[in-house]
């Protein structure tokens, strides 16, 4: 589960950077006296932020998804364990008749 809190930490990082980005983009936007050139570029930054938001959101449904998956993965890992356990009991009880037999054969 620590991978999958660090990548979610990672998404929740890179999504609060793109908000603050934008916030800020919107700041420069209203105080600044543009230009062609300041226009052009304010432009660009705007459909990078936009192209960024949109990667964000298919990255954290993708992120999403494989901590579901981490969930399951780690339910049928105690399941297992549980399977295991009852296994190792079994041998032990296998073991200690195979011995109580030869025991007894030997006294023969």
């Amino acid at each position: 589960m620590e991978l999958g809190n660090s990548v979610g930490e990672i998404v929740g990082a890179m999504g609060i950077g793109i908000v603050t980005l934008a916030l800020g983009a919107q700041q420069i936007i209203k105080r600044w006296k543009t230009t062609n050139s300041e226009t052009t570029v304010l432009t660009l930054l705007h459909s990078e932020l936009e192209r960024m938001a949109t990667q964000n959101k298919l990255l954290s449904s993708y992120v999403n998804a494989l901590q579901l998956e981490a969930v399951k993965i780690n339910a049928e890992l105690g399941k297992l364990q549980v399977e295991n356990q009852k296994l190792h009991r079994e041998v032990i009880c296998l073991t200690n008749e195979l011995i109580a037999v030869r025991l007894a054969w030997n006294k023969k």
